[in-house]
């Protein structure tokens, strides 16, 4: 190869390596202002988020608060599971009695009535 050629080959590959380099930075520069745009857009909704009313309640730090406070809380947890979970078994009992204690033509209406509600479940899509 002629001294000529290598100079062709060079001058198009830094060109190259320049446009490259000229669109890498572009792209960048776009991101980096969707960035910018994003962050002011997060300030401003944490600076909405941040302003308290007098309705609201700070958070309760359990490392900050006392040992019986935290236990007396959570017994009370449990308690309102407790009272839901037999809420909730009371009113199946109930339900199941009143299933029992049918006439078989109510029956038979109540077992048509579930089924016309599982074949209507497996059809939709």
């Amino acid at each position: 190869m002629t001294w000529w050629s290598w100079v062709i080959v060079w001058t198009v590959l830094v060109v190259g390596m320049l446009a490259m380099l000229g669109v890498s930075a572009w792209l960048l520069f776009r991101k980096l202002m969707t960035l910018l745009d994003d962050l002011g857009h997060l300030t401003e909704s944490a600076a909405l988020g941040e302003m308290v009313t007098s309705d609201t309640v700070p958070p309760v730090i359990a490392v900050l608060s006392r040992h019986a406070a935290i236990r007396d809380r959570e017994a009370a947890r449990r308690r309102h599971i407790n009272e839901r979970r037999h809420s909730r078994y009371d009113a199946r009992i109930a339900r199941a009695k009143a299933i029992t204690r049918l006439d078989p033509l109510a029956q038979a209406a109540l077992v048509a009535n579930v089924r016309e509600r599982w074949s209507r479940r497996r059809l939709a899509p």
